[in-house]
């Protein structure tokens, strides 16, 4: 889909693209995932219980208490929740705090600009992996953690309302009107929650039978992975080496 788009819309000629997948996720199909037990004992949670990440939107996008309204929502499901911050900005999770066998607010190192994002260091990047390895489902807004988790084949939910109405231009609906993110929902690995209630709804069938949407999940990972084979980075090599020996 990302070869297609880029002749589409950037003009560039089929023969000067080279498919190869995407390198970063080498380590997340190759490499030993912490057992749940262990990856819970650091989390303060517990390991029988199931657990639902939430990466909530940043106040540059809206500064509803999204995180506090649905950690409220989902309480009578009786999950245990990781609150997963943004590195490049803050939300407003309101009074939200770290309660043991509960919630867990995540908070990582942020960073001033995209530039300085490094996210191959490795424990980092191991602790990401081991935390969406182990989520039984995943909340987001407008993010590739929806490609990070169908690479472990976990269910995942876009947010798509407001906690407080707002007009169409100030919420968080119109996002999803955006043509890249409409693809992203009509590979059916991804589900939109429109209000709260629906989101709670969809977080109980996805508990409920983790397997739901599970092929839409794959053609997730076949429009924006392609090869989940461990093999990226050399294919990147590979293709760059041909560049240079032209």
């Amino acid at each position: 889909m990302i070869r297609n788009e880029a002749i589409e819309c950037c003009d560039i000629e089929p023969n000067d693209i080279y498919v190869v997948g995407v390198p970063h996720y080498d380590r997340y199909v190759t490499e030993r995932r912490a057992s749940r037990a262990e990856f819970f004992k650091k989390l303060d949670l517990n390991p029988n219980k199931k657990m639902v990440l939430i990466s909530p939107p940043i106040i540059t996008y809206t500064y509803d208490p999204i995180a506090p309204a649905i950690v409220k929502a989902l309480e009578f499901l009786d999950l245990q929740v990781v609150v997963r911050l943004h590195m490049m900005g803050k939300s407003n999770i309101g009074d939200l705090q770290s309660v043991p066998s509960k919630i867990v607010i995540d908070a990582p190192d942020k960073i001033r600009d995209p530039i300085h994002a490094d996210i191959t260091v490795m424990d980092k990047d191991a602790y990401l992996a081991d935390l969406l390895y182990h989520s039984d489902v995943v909340i987001s807004h407008i993010s590739t953690l929806t490609i990070d988790a169908a690479v472990f084949n976990r269910p995942s939910i876009f947010i798509g309302f407001d906690v407080t109405p707002k007009p169409y231009h100030e919420s968080l609906r119109w996002f999803h009107d955006m043509e890249y993110l409409k693809r992203v929902c009509e590979t059916g690995g991804v589900r939109l929650a429109e209000n709260l209630n629906q989101l709670v709804e969809y977080v109980r069938e996805y508990i409920a039978n983790p397997q739901l949407d599970e092929e839409g999940r794959k053609n997730i990972v076949r429009n924006y992975c392609w090869k989940l084979d461990g093999k990226s980075g050399k294919r990147l090599v590979d293709a760059i080496l041909s560049c240079l020996n032209r």
